[in-house]
């Protein structure tokens, strides 16, 4: 049964499995058809909600393309050809035919319905039940990755509000079973995430009073009420008036009447208590929680101390600093169960409200010392009750006194933990009794944890941790997590420790700690973002909850220094100091108004944690997502101009400094300002990318086009110098791997380009990308572009002839361009470009054209040893020269030029040289073909399950790099090329059918979806592509294809076309059919034409294929080919016919022992062929 989730990200399951959806805009259209609820949604509402920018006629294409992909995946089992039962067309569009059990989101409105409101008496369990299995369903956001698309808001919205009143009802539900202490943490967090709902704020200070904490509930009232007047301007509401009222008279009414449930169910949960000896206190611990990843020198540190203080009957002291959000509470929850059994355990913690009692966190850890079975002696009674107000001077040292006893006498019942929370926060009364308990406890086998944030620290509890000094204690400095623990952490907070995590690959990881500064609270948060809507999202987007935190911090900060963090938040996470104080030292936007003010609220902003001193001059923000958050913040318009006195002041003190001046001047920059913009960034990007920091220089030109394209009174290419510009991030965006932005960019300044533009400056535009290559950058199924090949022959007719450097360029161009379907044209072009760049002697150009002529080496069969021949001058000219790029190409060539003979150890070394290379110089697409060659190799080894895995690995990395989708098709070609050699190309058709539907007979898949479709028993829908079996682009996949064209017509029956495809390969007889790519193979090209020889009825050409085959598969050590070239052998001549003698040298009957393979491969098919006919 098919069931769909959109209760988080939008997923379809089947039977346990998950179903493949494929891509977001297939995601887009089954979610917008489900929130229908079975009813129609016309064609037009889909288009207008789905493809707003896209003509009508396209986009209903798209959308019928989808909705035949969305049927294959929701009814996998349905025969072709019969009518869709889930995803039916019903005019006038589509609907979805499910059942409520079907949707998730449909089963948690209906088990929400079905939940009894939990003041009906004697219903509270069932409510409750029902209610954690609604709001079990979620796994995040309601459609996700959609929340914010206009067409899924009110749903999400309506959806999330349920979600909420399922939250507070299942609350009610527990309140009314007994169980306040079990919803009090989820109800404060619920609070803090949704302050304006009156409701949650009722429940928590219940909760709070039916767990004994009246002062905390009247806190939580109060600040309610202060959210409530802040941002909305009015009073709480009835419900929360008198719940205050009730409290205050303490009403018995509050402590409600408590249901018996009829039957508990079975909680599988962490013990609640540390199992002790009989006789000793029994002290409830906080639930249990999992491990804390980078946590684990910290926990063995205050394990040993907890192990002296015990053993040694002493008191031992912990002192935890830490950031907020570092993980202080969560370190010392886990050291508490860690301690050994016979411990007893309390807490309190020092309340950032204003209000609370004097010594509030002791009343609150001796409270719970009571509560678990330890008498409170009288003195203490003025401590411990919530409303007896201040206590006087002399009744104080008598309390904190018999304080002091209470604890000594619980250590000598059992090693007593306490732990002391926010130092930072203590008022006088909890610091003047902490300062006594080095003296008290001194020979009592106590546990002493402090946790605090250094940086907010008073002077009295600076002086508290001075008089602790003389304990020795343990001092800990919580810093943020490594990558290996924020990995565990997201995984962790994924539910998915035993498999990679979507979108967690290790440069996510890298980034998301850089980015969180390793905060654990950050990450946390990150994930929950990560998880819902992807990395993208994750690394770019402030989460809510650290937004929230942030701000709150922010707030506790004098507005002088307020304004001083966010004036840094505009110059960046790394702060240049005199920057900062130059734009501090003017007047106009309630900042201070002079350096010297600026430096003392610089002081205060430090001492807040959220900006550090790394080092002389410098400042730099706790983290990236601190100072993002602090950004966003700040309102665009004074960003704006902030933004253009960071410019002033960068281009005053600075002047070299490229990147931060095109950062600011593209930040603030208007109409007048756009041409300086660019200007600046035209030279950071140079800059980057004589760095080698090629990303850098493309995003910079990225952002530079779209201030251009927003402000611009002209095309970016008619501007003075736009031309220049135009190169510029084509050639960036080329070296950063994203070859089809850069190609999208030159052709739309070609179409843009004036009519009276100077030529030069097309001839620098149509030559520009000139990146060396092996590959295609265009539409791999369209062909040549006309813009590119109009304006060369155009450029061509008017450069004169003696400007050899212009004409070699555009000869290149051109057979780039026409590469794979330009036949003698594209080779003309090739040898002209050629001999105009030896004529010029310049190693740039010569490397240039044998590029050009490289390309030109797969237009046919069989032509590996030439490529190899340009591909080793090519590799002279380059190292010659120092051209690392058309060095890596060249050697690539070297590694298919290898492979194709089956010459693998040599291909290997031109592999790991290509890696060294491309590591170096940071252009990843050159690593395209090495990283799928990895791949390759176990395929020849026929160790297919790891090839399949690698080919999937290689993919999902190259996913990025904007080939023309080329990490998918080959994908899908390779394991075309695996099941077909395991007998499994059945298997294969549905993904034949996507790579087909989505290339085209233009880029040669008709030849391999007729073979998987003949293989698959569909012979009829096989034959309907014999027109295109022969009909492909000649380029380096072109010998695979080739050979699953003739396999296809001998499967068919069709001799002609068989004889054709015979005639096309037999000049590679001694390849691997593919291998000559780097990338897939299908085996020796002599199996394919023994195949199609026998299948024709030419018995003698086949055994010498054959054998030619079985030579080719011992070299390349591939047993599955040996065995197949055997088999075949065994057809044609049974081993009844040999004589010992006369058996061919590297062939055996399957009884026999492998021969060693013969050192020609071209002189074996005859003498093989000569050994089979023997007597």
């Amino acid at each position: 049964m098919i069931e769909l989730r959109v209760l988080g990200a939008v997923e379809a399951w089947d039977d346990g499995r998950r179903a493949d959806l494929r891509g977001p805009r297939h995601r887009a259209v089954l979610a917008r058809l489900l929130m229908a609820r079975g009813r129609v949604v016309p064609l037009d509402q889909l288009i207008d909600d789905l493809w707003r920018d896209t003509p009508a006629e396209r986009a209903l294409g798209s959308l019928r393309t989808l909705v035949s992909t969305l049927r294959k995946a929701l009814e996998p089992g349905r025969p072709t050809r019969t009518p869709a039962r889930t995803l039916v067309t019903a005019p006038p569009g589509y609907a979805l035919r499910l059942d409520l059990a079907a949707v998730d989101a449909w089963r948690f409105e209906d088990l929400v319905r079905r939940a009894a409101e939990p003041s009906v008496p004697g219903r509270a369990a069932e409510t409750r039940d029902r209610l954690t299995a609604a709001l079990e369903l979620w796994r995040g956001g309601a459609y996700a990755e959609f929340a914010a698309e206009a067409w899924a808001a009110p749903e999400v919205t309506r959806l999330s509000e349920l979600r909420l009143l399922a939250a507070e009802r299942l609350a009610d539900a527990e309140l009314a079973l007994g169980a306040a202490a079990r919803v009090v943490a989820d109800l404060e967090a619920h609070t803090r995430a949704h302050p304006l709902r009156e409701e949650g704020w009722r429940l928590f200070a219940l909760a709070l009073y039916r767990t004994g904490r009246q002062a905390d509930a009247l806190t939580a009232l109060r600040t309610a009420r202060a959210v409530l007047k802040e941002e909305l301007g009015i009073d709480p509401g009835l419900a929360l008036r008198t719940l205050e009222e009730d409290i205050l008279r303490q009403r018995r009414s509050l402590a409600g009447a408590v249901e018996r449930e009829p039957a508990p169910p079975a909680r599988a949960t962490v013990p609640a208590v540390v199992s002790r000896p009989s006789g000793r206190v029994e002290q409830p611990l906080p639930e249990a929680r999992r491990p804390l990843p980078g946590r684990g020198r910290a926990l063995e540190r205050l394990a040993r101390e907890a192990q002296q203080a015990a053993a040694r009957g002493v008191l031992r002291v912990a002192l935890v600093g830490g950031a907020p959000g570092m993980g202080k509470t969560a370190l010392a929850e886990a050291a508490l169960h860690a301690l050994a059994p016979g411990w007893t355990a309390t807490r309190g913690r020092c309340p950032e409200e204003a209000g609370a009692p004097p010594a509030h966190p002791w009343a609150e850890l001796l409270r719970t010392l009571g509560g678990a079975g330890q008498s409170a002696p009288p003195d203490l009674a003025p401590l411990l009750d919530p409303g007896a107000g201040a206590v006087p001077e002399s009744v104080r040292f008598r309390t904190h006194t018999a304080a002091t006893a209470h604890l000594t006498a619980a250590a000598r019942r059992a090693p007593l933990a306490v732990v002391l929370e926010d130092l930072h926060h203590a008022d006088d009364d909890t610091l003047t009794l902490l300062r006594r308990l080095p003296t008290a406890l001194a020979a009592s086998p106590v546990l002493l944890l402090v946790t605090f944030r250094a940086e907010e620290l008073t002077a009295a509890a600076r002086d508290t941790l001075a008089a602790l000094a003389r304990c020795e204690p343990a001092r800990m400095e919580l810093q943020g997590l490594d990558a290996t623990a924020v990995s565990a952490v997201l995984r962790d907070l994924a539910g998915r420790t035993d498999e990679p995590v979507p979108d967690l690959d290790e440069d996510t990881v890298r980034r998301l700690t850089e980015r969180t500064g390793g905060n654990p609270f950050f990450v946390r948060e990150t994930a929950r973002l990560l998880t819902a809507e992807g990395a993208d999202a994750a690394l770019t987007r402030v989460p809510p909850g650290v937004a929230d935190v942030i701000r709150h911090r922010l707030g506790a900060l004098s507005p002088g220094a307020q304004t001083v963090l966010r004036r840094a938040a505009v110059v960046g996470t790394e702060i240049d100091i005199d920057v900062l104080l130059e734009m501090c030292g003017q007047e106009g936007d309630g900042g201070p108004a002079h350096q010297g003010a600026a430096v003392e609220v610089l002081e205060e902003a430090l001492r807040s944690g959220l900006i550090g001193e790394p080092g002389p001059g410098r400042l730099r923000f706790a983290s990236p997502l601190v100072r993002d958050a602090l950004y966003q913040e700040t309102s665009r318009l004074r960003r704006t101009s902030w933004h253009a006195r960071a410019a002033a002041a960068v281009e005053r003190l600075r002047p070299d400094d490229a990147g931060a001046l095109a950062h600011h001047c593209l930040e603030s920059a208007g109409p007048r300002d756009v041409d300086r913009a660019v200007r600046h960034v035209h030279a950071a990007a140079t800059a980057a990318r004589q760095d080698g920091d090629h990303q850098e220089a493309a995003r910079l030109w990225r952002r530079a086009l779209a201030v251009h394209e927003r402000l611009g009174t002209a095309p970016l290419v008619a501007a003075p110098d736009g031309c220049d510009r135009v190169v510029g991030l084509v050639r960036s965006l080329t070296l950063a791997g994203d070859l089809q932005g850069a190609r999208a960019q030159r052709l739309s300044a070609l179409e843009r380009f004036p009519a009276d533009g100077e030529p030069a400056a097309l001839a620098d535009l149509v030559t520009c990308d000139d990146m060396p290559t092996l590959w295609y950058h265009g539409d791999y199924a369209g062909g040549p572009d006309p813009r590119v090949t109009g304006a060369v022959e155009r450029l061509l007719a008017h450069v004169p002839e003696a400007d050899d450097e212009v004409r070699c360029r555009l000869f290149a161009v051109l057979a780039r361009e026409l590469d794979g379907v330009g036949g003698e044209r594209a080779l003309r072009a090739a040898a002209e470009a050629e001999r105009l760049a030896r004529r010029t002697g310049d190693p740039r150009l010569l490397a240039l054209a044998l590029n050009s002529r490289l390309l030109q080496t797969y237009g046919a069969a069989g032509l590996a040893p030439r490529r190899a021949r340009v591909a080793e001058e090519m590799l002279s000219v380059a190292r010659g020269a120092g051209l690392g790029a058309a060095e890596a190409v060249a050697r690539t060539a070297l590694l298919q030029a290898h492979a194709a003979r089956a010459a693998f150890r040599e291909a290997d070394e031109q592999a790991a040289a290509v890696h060294r290379l491309t590591a170096g110089l940071g252009i990843p697409v050159l690593d395209l073909v090495p990283t799928l060659y990895g791949a390759l190799r176990p395929a020849v080894a026929h160790r297919h399950d790891e090839a399949a895995r690698r080919y999937a690995a290689a993919r999902d990395a190259l996913g990025g790099l904007g080939v023309w989708g080329a990490e998918q098709a080959v994908y899908g070609l390779a394991l075309f090329c695996l099941r077909q050699q395991d007998g499994r190309l059945a298997e294969h058709v549905d993904l034949s059918l996507r790579e087909y539907e989505t290339w085209g007979r233009g880029a040669g898949c008709g030849a391999t979806h007729a073979l998987t479709l003949a293989a698959a028993g569909h012979g009829a829908r096989a034959r309907a592509l014999l027109p295109e079996l022969l009909t492909m682009r000649r380029d380096f996949l072109y010998e695979l294809r080739l050979a699953a064209a003739g396999l296809a017509a001998v499967r068919l029956g069709e001799d002609d076309l068989a004889e054709a495809a015979y005639e096309e390969l037999l000049p590679a007889a001694g390849e691997l059919a593919g291998a000559g790519s780097g990338m897939a193979t299908l085996g020796p090209v002599a199996q394919y034409l023994g195949e199609i020889a026998e299948h024709l009825g030419r018995a003698d050409d086949a055994v010498s294929h054959y054998c030619q085959a079985l030579s080719l598969a011992r070299r390349a050590d591939a047993p599955h080919w040996r065995d197949e070239a055997q088999r075949g052998l065994r057809r044609l001549a049974p081993a009844s016919a040999f004589r010992a003698p006369s058996a061919p040298a590297g062939w055996a009957p399957p009884t026999s022992a492998p021969a060693p393979a013969p050192a020609s491969v071209s002189a074996e098919p005859a003498v093989r062929a000569e050994a089979v006919r023997a007597p």
